[in-house]
């Protein structure tokens, strides 16, 4: 079911090429996601993306569903994307005070929860902890102060509701802490 299968062999083919571990591999999944120009935001997103197709793949359900619901996330960062720079000049007004972050989540977004975490602290050469929400709980909550930061990431329908109450509990919205995902919007 894909659009173009000679362009599709080709990336497989390119990617083949070029590393060792593709060599071996009797299946792949090519990222496509570019060079990266800092830290590796876009192959962590296209990684994401490619998870999900290949999740529903292997759920025999229909791959181009799947494509088609990463797809439509595309307008949203074309959008940011378009405009970065005074996203960016947004944000860093908004935690110009900001020493230290913690980047928390539950079930499907605790893997982005640990990788924000590192890719802040890799870009912002500051302290950064992407973590469990529930661990969160029984821990860092006891060191929140002013100058830190908590994003608490919503998550998917199973786990919302509990990562929307921590946020609440922590103030959000606010100076200390900011849900993240559609009902937050």
């Amino acid at each position: 079911e894909v659009a173009d299968p000679a362009a599709w062999q080709s990336a497989i083919d390119l990617v083949r090429d070029e590393g060792p571990l593709a060599r071996q591999a009797d299946t792949l999944v090519p990222l496509r996601a570019g060079t990266e120009s800092t830290v590796s935001c876009k192959t962590y997103v296209a990684t994401l993306g490619a998870l999900h197709w290949l999740g529903a793949v292997l759920l025999d359900e229909s791959p181009v569903t799947a494509l088609g619901e990463a797809s439509a996330l595309a307008p949203a960062m074309r959008d940011y994307l378009e405009n970065v720079e005074a996203n960016v000049a947004a944000l860093a007004d908004w935690v110009s005070e900001v020493d230290s972050v913690f980047v928390v989540g539950r079930g499907v977004s605790l893997a982005t929860a640990g990788t924000g975490g590192l890719i802040l602290k890799e870009s912002t050469r500051r302290h950064a902890e992407g973590m469990s929400a529930a661990a969160f709980r029984h821990g860092p909550l006891e060191m929140l102060r002013p100058g830190m930061l908590l994003l608490v990431l919503e998550g998917d329908a199973r786990t919302a509701p509990l990562n929307a109450g921590l946020a609440r509990e922590m103030g959000a919205p606010g100076p200390l802490c900011e849900l993240i995902g559609p009902s937050a919007a």
